[in-house]
């Protein structure tokens, strides 16, 4: 069953939460990470970065610029952010206000 990118990317960081081996294999090679547990091998020329944020830095992305408008659907789907599990969500909130 496919995943959106968004529950990708929240698997991702919740198993570096986690589990710091997992953490710092995906920070040194996220490409081969990435490849590993979707199953798919991704074109040779794309790149996968990962960053982590501390309490002195935050990390913005800018996703890439779609060809044209964005349906509603389309647009809630980027501003969707990072589902997080409901026992963490006060935590991870603290967090990131207290950075920013």
């Amino acid at each position: 069953m496919w995943k959106s990118r968004q529950e990708f990317e929240a698997e991702l960081i919740a198993k570096a939460w986690e589990d710091k081996n997992f953490k710092e294999k995906f920070l040194k090679n996220p490409k081969d990470v990435v490849e590993s547990l979707s199953g798919e091998k991704l074109p040779a020329d794309m790149q996968v970065s990962v960053f982590e944020e501390t309490t002195t830095s935050v990390c913005l992305v800018i996703p890439r610029d779609p060809d044209g408008e964005l349906s509603d659907d389309e647009l809630g789907k980027i501003a969707g952010g990072v589902k997080v599990a409901p026992e963490e969500q006060a935590r991870y909130a603290d967090n990131v206000f207290t950075r920013i």
